[in-house]
């Protein structure tokens, strides 16, 4: 998403939060959703989002991120009721574990189409200081991004890029989800995890943990056998 208005990219990590920020981008900040500019070809999602950052490299660009262990819940749960073409798995009822151990194994053809976009680790769509190439376009160096804001207090970390950009609509619409948890309430997706699944995750997203410093159940204290 790209506000000229606002001189603003939105980065929409998958199962972030980001379809309710999208919402109210396009109907507060002009912004326009996978749609070309002028002179600029993007049909393919994943390299428009570098082209569109090398095009306007001085924009405030931020993004959401979300703990690895509850975002990989949800994309799970979504191919659970998923149908159609793009959701549907090969093998519809997987668990939680021979799912992880799928993604882990990078095992696509037992995965949907929702499921290899939905799983790429979120680093994989943030500009950093070691990470100069988005999707193998390369980043011009004065690309980055300037705000990551976490799903576990959307609304918080929301409310402060409107302020940055002098929006006064500062209020997300609740769309598809209702993202007010705390670091410490976690029972919505703690309890599908034992030390297997946990396992998998971890190595899965070991790098968006080291990222963004989110901790594994078991370093929180919470494990079944």
């Amino acid at each position: 998403m790209i506000s000229h208005r606002h001189r603003c990219i939105f980065i929409h990590v998958p199962k972030s939060g980001g379809t309710s920020i999208e919402a109210h981008l396009r109907e507060h900040a002009a912004a326009l959703g996978h749609l070309p500019e002028p002179g600029l070809d993007l049909k393919i999602r994943r390299e428009g989002l570098a082209k569109i950052l090398n095009r306007h490299p001085h924009y405030f660009a931020f993004t959401v991120v979300r703990n690895p262990f509850d975002r990989f819940i949800s994309t799970w749960k979504h191919g659970l009721r998923g149908s159609g073409p793009y959701h549907a798995r090969p093998v519809r009822d997987l668990t939680l574990a021979d799912y992880a151990r799928i993604a882990l194994e990078g095992r696509v053809e037992e995965q949907s189409l929702f499921d290899r976009y939905h799983l790429l680790p979120q680093v994989a769509f943030i500009p950093s200081e070691s990470r100069r190439t988005l999707f193998g376009v390369p980043l011009l160096p004065a690309v980055s991004c300037d705000f990551i804001g976490r799903f576990e207090r959307l609304d918080a970390d929301f409310r402060e890029v409107c302020q940055r950009l002098k929006m006064t609509e500062n209020v997300l619409p609740r769309l598809q989800s209702a993202p007010q948890t705390t670091h410490t309430q976690q029972s919505h997706w703690i309890e599908y995890y034992n030390a297997d699944t946990i396992r998998f995750v971890q190595e899965l997203y070991r790098g968006d943990m080291e990222a963004f410093g989110y901790d594994s159940p078991t370093r929180l204290g919470h494990i079944k056998p």
